[in-house]
């Protein structure tokens, strides 16, 4: 028992040495595979700005155009900023301002004026507009409320808001980056008057350090509004921020471009998105900030390695400690076995003795029953013998006196037989005279008396 207790407690420590080989082996290949993770992410890290800053947007709709019979209504501007900022919510900006349909220009610098308070304490800020937006006749940009008249050229700078003064009010916060999206390139709704020079779109604008300007077509042409819930730049502009979000800014537009040139090929002009860019830094729409899909990939890579020998080590070592556990119970119910087994030799050797002994015992008093039997049987025997030998007298002396009544009835029948003949005999005589009689009578006709036959007497047989 000691022997195979031993050999099962160096099998067990035999399992435990190779599963704390195989852990180490793993540990070797992911600290290999960390360093070259390492490496790469060395190489590629210049592409990568992972997200840091607070992220601050003001998104404007103006559609419901009522102030100027010459300003039509747009159907598209308020889906267009209600999308805008949905689409920034969800890509983790911390606070987006929504405004729609805003009455007048006092109300759109008041709200351009808030969202720079909050531009103050750092972060990038974005600011979008949809709606309609004119190139006054001093060649500035301005974007236009709801509802007010505008009559001639000269009331835009007291009625309408300035595009610059939102680059301004950004430009003195001094945050790190700045976003301006205009997508109000339509056609000018303003009617030439006198000398007045009427003219297209919007005007190119210089970008102040530290931010992008993107217009939605290209300076002085008109944007499309397109058939769908959304205008056709900012369909795009939404659907390159989900799926290009990792990309740079820069190139995200570059996507957006071809993007919106496809669906606008067949107009007589194509729409062109447009940008001026002073930007000292890349920047994501990705709430992890920018990154390197093939290393993002990479690193995707690596961590699933990583789990998955993790996994392999957690599992390694569960089986070791499942065998050690299991080869302990072994040897601990071997153990329980051995112990039975003793205990039930010792059980049996005591059972044989007891068999010896109650044998023993049993031949000494089979030996007296059988003296004592045999001196019973003799006699009993004996006693049969004499019981059968008067029985055998008995059946003698009744044969001889059946043998004798058999002779006794044989004389009787002997003489009844010889009285019988006798008898025949004389009834033969008696006959002989009575017929000698009957003759004599007839020849004797003289009457002389006839005599009397003598009766016959039968004896009968025995």
């Amino acid at each position: 028992m000691t022997t195979n207790i031993r050999l099962i407690s160096i099998m067990a420590l035999l399992s435990l040495l190779a599963a704390a080989c195989n852990q180490e082996n793993i540990k070797q290949s992911q600290t290999k595979m960390g360093g070259q993770e390492k490496q790469s992410t060395q190489n590629k890290v210049d592409s990568i700005v992972p997200r840091t800053e607070k992220r601050y947007a003001l998104v404007i709709g103006n559609a419901n155009y009522v102030g100027d019979p010459n300003i039509k209504p747009l159907k598209n501007p308020v889906n267009d900023a209600k999308d805008m900022a949905q689409t920034l919510r969800e890509l983790g900006f911390d606070q987006v301002m929504l405004k729609t349909n805003i009455p007048n220009g006092e109300a759109m610098e008041k709200a351009v004026h808030q969202f720079s308070l909050k531009l103050e304490g750092g972060g990038v800020g974005l600011f979008y507009y949809a709606g309609h937006g004119i190139q006054g006749a001093d060649g500035e940009n301005y974007l236009i409320p709801t509802q007010v008249s505008i009559p001639t050229q000269v009331e835009i700078k007291r009625r309408a808001m300035p595009a610059k003064y939102v680059l301004d009010k950004m430009e003195y916060a001094r945050n790190e980056l700045n976003i301006i999206i205009l997508d109000a390139c339509r056609n000018n709704p303003l009617p030439a008057r006198g000398r007045e020079v009427v003219k297209s779109g919007l005007a190119e604008m210089p970008s102040p350090a530290g931010s992008i300007i993107i217009f939605a077509t290209a300076p002085g042409a008109r944007a499309y509004d397109g058939y769908g819930r959304n205008g056709v730049f900012t369909k795009y502009f939404l659907k390159g921020m989900k799926k290009y979000g990792h990309m740079d800014i820069e190139q995200m537009l570059k996507r957006v471009r071809n993007a919106v040139g496809r669906e606008t090929k067949q107009e007589s002009v194509p729409q062109v998105p447009w940008q001026n860019s002073s930007l000292k830094r890349d920047f994501c729409f990705s709430p992890s900030g920018c990154f390197d899909p093939a290393l993002e990939e990479a690193r995707r890579q690596a961590k699933i390695q990583k789990e998955r020998a993790e996994r392999a080590q957690a599992k390694l070592k569960k089986q070791a400690e499942d065998k050690a556990k299991r080869l302990a119970e072994e040897a601990e119910k071997t153990k329980r076995e051995l112990e039975k087994a003793r205990r039930q030799v010792q059980i049996e050797k005591e059972r044989a003795n007891k068999a010896r002994r109650e044998a023993k015992n049993a031949q000494a008093e089979a030996v007296n029953k059988q003296s004592q039997t045999d001196t019973a049987a003799v006699a009993k025997a004996k006693q049969q013998l004499e019981a059968k030998k008067q029985l055998l007298d008995q059946q003698t002396k009744a044969l001889k006196q059946q043998i004798k009544q058999l002779k006794e009835k044989k004389r009787l029948a002997e003489e009844a037989e010889k009285r019988a003949k006798k008898a025949q005999r004389e009834a033969k005589i008696q006959r002989k005279k009575a017929e000698a009689e009957k003759q004599q009578p007839q020849q004797q006709s003289t009457g002389a008396p006839a005599r009397e036959a003598a009766p016959i007497t039968i004896i009968p047989a025995f």
